[in-house]
C-alpha cells in the first residue's frame, strides 16, 4: 500500500524526508515528529538531516511487527516445541532454516526463519489435534 502510493507520488525510494513521510501518510508534520520521537518510525541521520526509512513506515501503516522480532519469537516457539533448528548460507545465495524434517530458503536469516515456521505451521494444521500425542 505505502509502496505504490510512494510510486503514485514519484518518491519511490528507501529514506524520506519528514515533510516527504508527511505527504505520503497525509497527516500534518507535528504528527511525523511524534511519531519519530515515540520510536514508531525508524530514522537515519545522514549529517543533519533526518529521514524515515519506507520500510518503517509501511510497517507503521501495516501493523506489522518487524522481520527481525517475528523471526526471534518464531525461533523461539521452535525450540520450545524440542525442535532444533539450523540456520545456514545456501550455495546458490540466500539462507537456509531446516527443522523437525523442513527446510525453507530465504534472502535473509530472518526470511528463511519465518518461511521454516511457516511451512511447520502448515504441517501441524495438516496433521491436525489427533496426532500431538505423538509427537511428543
Amino acid at each position: 500500500m505505502i509502496r505504490e502510493r510512494l510510486r503514485e507520488m514519484g518518491l519511490d525510494r528507501p529514506l524520506l524526508t519528514p515533510a516527504q513521510a508527511a505527504a505520503v501518510l497525509e497527516v500534518g508534520r507535528p504528527t511525523v515528529e511524534r511519531l519519530i520521537r515515540e520510536g514508531r518510525v525508524r530514522t537515519v541521520r545522514v549529517g543533519r538531516k533526518v529521514y524515515i526509512t519506507a520500510a518503517s513506515l509501511e510497517r507503521l501503516v501495516e501493523g506489522g511487527v518487524p522481520a527481525a522480532q517475528a523471526a526471534w519469537l518464531a525461533l523461539r516457539l521452535m525450540e520450545r516445541a524440542g525442535l532444533r533448528v539450523e540456520l545456514f548460507t545456501d550455495p546458490k545465495g540466500g539462507f537456509r532454516a531446516s527443522a523437525g524434517g523442513k527446510e525453507a530458503l530465504g534472502v535473509s536469516p530472518e526470511e528463511a526463519l519465518l518461511a521454516l515456521a511457516e511451512a511447520l505451521a502448515k504441517e501441524e494444521e495438516h496433521e491436525g489435534p489427533q496426532d500431538h500425542g505423538r509427537r511428543a
